[in-house]
Order: structure tokens, then sequence, then C-alpha cells
């Protein structure tokens, strides 16, 4: 998986975002009742398949991300 940056504005009036953005589903390999993976849908599943590590994730997941937060200051601001 290779990732792309990105920037988004949270304060913008078409932002959405939903709890379940970048929701994790890790199968256990060891299951006595395994989850079908397509039960489920819209966040990254990761399993095993002979093996090996397998995943999939819907376009856009991201891979990680920081917030910055700005906010207006004037020359009589302190610095901290």
């Amino acid at each position: 998986m290779n990732g792309k940056p990105f920037k988004r504005e949270v304060n913008d009036k078409d932002y959405e975002e939903y709890w379940s953005d970048e929701l994790q589903l890790f199968h256990n390999p060891n299951a006595k009742y395994p989850f079908d993976r397509e039960a489920f849908g819209g966040f990254t599943q990761h399993w095993f398949k002979d093996g090996t590590p397998d995943s999939v994730s819907v376009e856009g997941t991201a891979i990680a991300s920081q917030t910055l937060i700005f906010r207006p200051r004037d020359d009589n601001d302190e610095v901290r």
C-alpha cells in the first residue's frame, strides 16, 4: 500500500467524517466462528492468507494523519 499526501479543512461546509472512518478489523486466524469477510464493508480488514498477512482497504483510507490547529495572532501575542 502506497500513501499519498492529503489535506482536509474540517471547518469546510462539505466536510464529512464518520466514526467508522479508519476502522480496522483484524480477523483472528484461530477463531472458532470466523467472520465472513464479505459481511463487512467500508473499512480496512486484515487476515492471513496461506500464512501471509493480507489486507483490503477502501479508497481514501488514511495510513496516518496529523491535525494542525492554527489560530490568528497579533504582534502582542506571547510566544510559548
